[in-house]
């Protein structure tokens, strides 16, 4: 059976064969990944994105919009802060990174 996790780095890293979570809950894995990612660096929306592939979101990829709407909740719960970066060429861009009273541990 194939899994979203599948030929993913995370999946060989982990040895990861079968996801257990329904499709339905998706968001449920999406919202720590992302506070996982900005743990690392703040980051714009495309290149979260991006980085969900990467962490074994091949089958189903998650819609942008969610993406964007649990970025939007997270920073209504204050664990996220976003700026708009209108350096550089091209249209403005959000940048999101973690609040400082947060703390990611691996």
């Amino acid at each position: 059976m194939a899994t979203m996790f599948e030929g993913s780095k995370i999946a060989k890293k982990y040895k990861l064969t079968k996801c257990e979570c329904p499709s339905g809950k998706m968001t449920r894995f999406v919202e720590p990944c992302l506070l996982f990612f900005l743990s690392q660096k703040p980051s714009y929306g495309y290149e979260l994105m991006d980085q969900l592939d990467e962490f074994g979101f091949q089958k189903g990829k998650p819609d942008p919009a969610m993406v964007y709407r649990t970025l939007r909740s997270l920073e209504k719960e204050n664990c996220v802060i976003s700026k708009w970066d209108t350096k550089g060429a091209g249209p403005a861009k959000r940048n999101y990174e973690l609040t400082p009273t947060i703390s990611i541990s691996a």
